[in-house]
């Protein structure tokens, strides 16, 4: 049960490492970009799927 939350937590620590983010920066940049990144990232993982359904 707390190993799920702390699996996910720690993801994200060493996501937000590994790319230089950190909280203050993203305060900084704002919820827009994040927005804009997740909505990109389903279009791209989408018109993939569709594609490798496509041709399977």
């Amino acid at each position: 049960m707390i190993a799920s939350p702390a699996v996910k937590s720690l993801t994200l620590t060493l996501f937000l490492i590994g790319s230089g983010l950190s909280v203050n920066v993203l305060k900084k940049v704002g919820v827009k970009p994040l927005i804009q990144g997740v909505a990109l990232w389903f279009l791209i993982a989408s018109m993939s799927l569709a594609a490798i359904v496509g041709f399977a």
